[in-house]
């Protein structure tokens, strides 16, 4: 009896510690999962799947994603990234995307004749701007206003655009770098637009975690950036150098004068073509990325702690990330 009675002065006390200080219920039970299809998987055995609350992808690889560091693009294409993945020419009235194939060499073309005429915006073609800094979209020739900025002798890296992400503290003026997400040193995940327009699955500035199956290690992120393919296993350079460098407590951005000498120069990071890029993550996977709606809130800073703490906790709403992963994959496994 006395034990028993000691069990129930436990409980109450717990109960009423949740009543007072307004503690919130962890999940314990599996999310009801609901199996979704993929228009264009990375690997044919890509999976996905939404709960309430969020999705969860589980993809065999994943791509680097270097949007909103410093070094991303330069105007003549020195960047950590390949200015066609950052704009697109404008063709017809439309916005024509970067893919394998002749829109390729459009890209090129339109890439190559700004630099010549030094990105100056009547002698420039058309295009449409998504990877940094624009006055206006689209722009190029007749269309849009203004000239493009390049970041000054107190940025981060003088001569390259000021790249940008979909996500933001401040959408509606340059006040710091800090206002978009840094690919180098925030992990974030890139997600379809269509999942941040149902606020349900994720959200821009939202709470994200990507874990790799094989050895469990996770890095918490937050959903920085979107892309208008239906694509998944996007991920900041971040997070690809965390889960790459298990000994890195924090990510380690490459500096100006490293793109410059070409030394230290360590996966994600690669010296392809006599320029340093940011690359396909070579680590094999399976990997498991989860997104949290609006349920879960919204970051409210930038810095790589405020990040961690916001995302774990969103992960603790759901009874964990061991706990998410063993229910996730128990309904991949049943839903082959």
């Amino acid at each position: 009896m006395r034990r028993a009675s000691t069990v129930a002065t436990i409980l109450v006390g717990i109960i009423q510690y949740c009543l007072v200080t307004g503690a919130e219920a962890v999940t314990t039970e599996c999310p009801k999962f609901s199996k979704q299809a993929i228009t264009k998987p990375l690997k044919g055995t890509d999976r996905l799947a939404t709960f309430e609350g969020g999705a969860v992808a589980m993809v065999g690889g994943l791509l680097v994603d270097a949007d909103g560091a410093a070094t991303a693009y330069h105007p003549k294409g020195d960047g950590i990234d390949t200015l066609c993945n950052g704009v697109a020419p404008y063709i017809n009235g439309k916005c024509v995307a970067f893919k394998n194939g002749k829109t390729d060499k459009l890209c090129y073309q339109t890439v190559e004749k700004a630099q010549k005429a030094n990105w100056v915006r009547a002698s420039s073609p058309p295009m449409c701007i998504f990877g940094f800094e624009v006055p206006s979209n689209p722009w190029g020739g007749t269309y849009g206003n203004g000239e493009l900025e390049v970041q000054g002798p107190t940025e981060p890296a003088p001569g390259f655009f000021r790249s940008t992400t979909a996500f933001s503290l401040n959408p509606k003026k340059w006040e710091t770098w800090r206002q978009y997400v840094n690919a180098d040193v925030i992990p974030y995940v890139a997600v379809p637009t269509k999942f941040t327009a149902e606020r349900k699955l994720a959200l821009k500035g939202g709470a994200a975690v990507v874990v790799e199956l094989n050895s469990q290690r996770e890095v918490l992120a937050i959903v920085g950036d979107t892309k208008k393919e239906d694509r998944l296993g996007e991920v900041s350079i971040a997070v690809a150098q965390l889960l790459q460098h298990p000994e890195l407590k924090d990510p380690v951005p490459l500096t100006t004068k490293q793109l410059e000498t070409k030394e230290g120069i360590e996966p994600p990071y690669k010296v392809k073509d006599g320029v340093v890029r940011a690359i396909v993550n070579p680590n094999n996977g399976p990997y498991m990325i989860f997104t949290f709606g609006a349920k879960a809130g919204l970051v409210e800073s930038l810095e790589l702690s405020a990040v961690r703490q916001f995302a774990g906790e969103a992960v603790a709403k759901f009874g964990g990330r061991e706990h998410l992963v063993e229910c996730a994959r128990r309904f991949f496994e049943s839903t082959k």
